[in-house]
């Protein structure tokens, strides 16, 4: 990701299965994407704190 996402606030905010600092347990496959927190609410979280986090820092990185 860091080819792609330059800043470091863009990096800390980047969704991804292993954000949490753990591995996936197994499972019905919905029930996985929502322990990554990359479900629907999951995502919608994400973005809100990323929005929250450019307010905070006073800039558009």
């Amino acid at each position: 990701m860091y080819r792609w996402i330059q800043s470091d606030l863009g990096r800390k905010h980047t969704m991804h299965p292993f954000q949490k600092g753990h591995y996936l347990g197994s499972g019905p496959g919905d029930d996985v994407i929502r322990e990554a927190g990359l479900d629907g609410p999951g995502q919608y979280e994400g973005i809100n704190k990323y929005i929250e986090a450019i307010k905070n820092q006073g800039n558009l990185e």
